[in-house]
């Protein structure tokens, strides 16, 4: 059991690391994929549309929105590294 939470734990990180993902089908080979928190804002824009809680046509332009966005501005830029607390103050707000 230790061996299997480890191992998912190491998958866990590679995954959130990753930066393009891809399924190989069988016929068509190597596909490209969104990201796993993209693909569940498709699933849930998809889940909206399908139960008629919003119109196929808003649900199909929220999901053009969601890869026009993607597109134009990428990845969130990673956090600034924290600077350490100073002598004078010692707490690490400025």
């Amino acid at each position: 059991m230790r061996e299997f939470v480890a191992t998912h734990h190491d998958v866990s990180k590679l995954v959130r690391e990753a930066q393009k993902f891809s399924i190989n089908l069988p016929i068509i080979g190597k596909v490209s994929v969104p990201p796993p928190r993209q693909l569940a804002v498709y699933g849930v824009i998809g889940a909206l549309g399908a139960t008629g809680a919003v119109e196929w046509p808003v649900a199909i332009a929220f999901g053009l929105g969601v890869a026009v966005a993607k597109r134009e501005f990428g990845t969130t830029p990673a956090a600034p590294p924290e600077r350490p607390a100073s002598p004078e103050n010692p707490h690490k707000e400025d």
